[in-house]
């Protein structure tokens, strides 16, 4: 029922997703002992030194505002892809008429169509869905270092229920 698909265009979506978001984090400025200078990023724990300018603050509140936006989207994009190109499966037209029946609007295009069956029909729980995305990763990274793919997992497992 699942097979391999391209890490690569694994990549390759994760990276489009991310040019559409400004992730700009702002910086601060340390004066050092000889007097040069140094910037850095500010982090969870620096953004809340009392000496934070206001800005800075507002800018840290847009950096993540802007990454679990593209979080949330790389994670939708890359879940989709895995169920489309990694479930081996048609369609069922007895799926469609049902929906048709239900009075549920289908997608026109045969990418969101299938999904659409893959996560109402064939992967109906969040524990479906975890084990799906694992074996397709498994399959996937055949040969890859084992945490490559504990990483993986754990990027999707952090966003679905136990």
């Amino acid at each position: 029922m699942f097979k391999a698909i391209s890490v690569i265009q694994l990549q390759k979506i994760a990276e489009s997703v991310k040019t559409k978001y400004d992730l700009t984090k702002p910086t601060y400025t340390v004066t050092l002992a000889g007097g040069g200078k140094q910037i850095f990023e500010y982090d969870e724990q620096s953004i809340q030194d009392k000496n934070t300018p206001q800005t800075d603050v507002e800018k840290w509140e847009t950096y993540k505002v802007n990454f679990a936006a593209m979080q949330a989207e790389a994670n939708e994009k890359t879940t989709a892809y895995m169920f489309y190109a990694g479930v081996d499966c048609e369609v069922s037209e007895d799926w469609k008429s049902l929906q048709v029946w239900l009075g549920v609007d289908l997608p026109d295009n045969s990418f969101d169509l299938k999904v659409r069956y893959i996560t109402t029909e064939l992967l109906k729980t969040p524990y479906d869905i975890k084990n799906a995305i694992a074996e397709i990763m498994k399959l996937s990274v055949k040969g890859v270092d084992t945490s490559a793919v504990k990483a993986a997992e754990s990027m999707f497992s952090d966003t679905l229920p136990a």
